[in-house]
């Protein structure tokens, strides 16, 4: 997978990806290499892949990661 990642600070959009041999699903898919970020990024959805979507995505992934943390007693 690390072959399809773009250089560090960049971002590709894909769109209208087919997930099965059929051809029959489809999905956009965003890979970002962020600076600082130690793992690049993938984000698979059906809305238009653009460096909004990847930054709702983010937040979205900070929420989850904080509601876990509150959870576990980690706080």
């Amino acid at each position: 997978m690390k072959y399809f990642y773009p250089p560090k600070s960049e971002v590709i959009f894909h769109r209208h990806v087919g997930l099965c041999l059929e051809g029959k699903l489809h999905c956009n898919i965003v890979l970002a290499n962020v600076k600082g970020v130690k793992k690049p990024r993938a984000v698979i959805t059906d809305e238009d892949p653009t460096l909004q979507t990847l930054w709702q995505y983010g937040l979205r992934f900070r929420v989850e990661e904080l509601f876990l943390d509150s959870k576990s007693g980690a706080f």
